[in-house]
């Protein structure tokens, strides 16, 4: 009976020792469980960057969107999203490309927004744009050797310069110009019609006034007519209005004053001038000539009618002196007449 209490006695003390190091156990896994439940969730797992809004453009627009010579993107649409950025605190990654490659990248998924967009009926299928922000007219170019070219039938017959994924394309084709001539930019437009003699290119005017000047050719060619006017829109992928909605009305929310800050910097007077002074500057120097030799006449004219006025003056005053002393000479006469009657 002795021996049986011992053993038990002995059983017990044993199962106590792996009660308490199962105890132990337990406080320290619920202690760390505690200890991880209080780290602040963000350190806990480390916030992943925002994704930024790709916005895809043509990059070879100016002023709107173009290259600087170190090859970065610069111009009014830049210069615009950062506005946006800084209105919305969303991230913005502007990306210039060509244009057509641009229309496909949006078409593809790889941008959120487009910009520098045309509105077409094709383009509604694919696209749903914001309201219009910039009026663009769309012109006809022709070389100063071509004459009665003034409405689109004139281009008929003729090879014509446009840009790939340029609306003007369906256009003048659904009006029968087929002798399309296709450049992946304006600037490649360009360069045709001063290096391949390319005569007829339909460019929207604000690019074209850039080119035309920078290589140096807006002598040689003259903007025939006014071919369409159209307007810049910002625009994404059907489907996707609260997108369009939240690009819109983080335009809307910049001041006004804002916008026109970037316009003067862009749009500078000169550059303003320069289409007229290129089509006027030889009427503009024979009226400058023509004034010039006017107001050399009119020096000289003045300067003869004020030596005429003085000799007329001085003349007249002779006469008024010769008629003074004539009067003097009478009235003595008289008065010797009448002494000598007297006597």
């Amino acid at each position: 009976m002795r021996l049986q209490t011992s053993w038990l006695a002995g059983r017990l003390r044993g199962g106590g020792r792996a009660v308490s190091w199962s105890f132990l156990i337990l406080v320290l896994a619920l202690a760390l469980a505690l200890a991880l439940a209080l780290i602040p969730a963000s350190r806990a797992a480390a916030p992943e960057p925002p994704t930024p809004l790709v916005v895809l453009c043509d990059d070879n627009y100016p002023p709107y969107s173009f290259r600087d010579s170190a090859g970065r993107l610069q111009g009014i649409i830049s210069d615009q999203w950062a506005l946006w950025e800084r209105q919305t605190g969303v991230t913005v990654e502007v990306r210039g490309m060509p244009w057509s490659e641009a229309l496909r990248r949006m078409q593809a998924g790889q941008g959120d927004v487009i910009d520098t967009i045309f509105f077409s009926a094709r383009r509604a299928r694919s696209f749903i744009f914001t309201k219009p922000y910039a009026r663009i007219e769309v012109s006809v170019f022709t070389h100063r050797s071509l004459e009665g070219i003034d409405d689109v039938r004139g281009l008929r017959g003729f090879a014509v310069g446009v840009k790939a994924g340029d609306v003007a394309v369906e256009r003048l084709r659904n009006q029968g110009v087929d002798g399309l001539r296709i450049y992946p930019s304006y600037e490649a437009i360009i360069l045709a019609a001063k290096e391949d003699g390319l005569r007829a290119f339909c460019i929207d005017r604000p690019p074209a006034i850039h080119y035309l000047y920078k290589h140096e050719i807006s002598h040689e060619f003259r903007e025939a007519f006014v071919f369409t006017v159209g307007a810049f829109h910002r625009a994404v992928r059907q489907g996707q209005p609260d997108l369009l909605k939240r690009v819109q009305s983080g335009f809307d929310g910049i001041p006004r004053r804002d916008y026109e800050a970037i316009e003067r910097r862009w749009r500078s007077a000169p550059l303003r001038l320069r289409p007229l002074l290129s089509q006027w500057w030889r009427w503009i120097v024979g009226v400058g000539v023509g004034v010039l030799v006017l107001l050399h006449a009119n020096v000289i004219l003045s300067r003869r009618v004020r030596a005429r006025t003085q000799d007329l003056r001085q003349a007249m005053e002779d006469l008024r002196q010769s008629l003074d002393a004539q009067a003097a000479a009478d009235a003595e006469l008289r008065a010797s007449q009448q002494y000598l009657a007297a006597v």
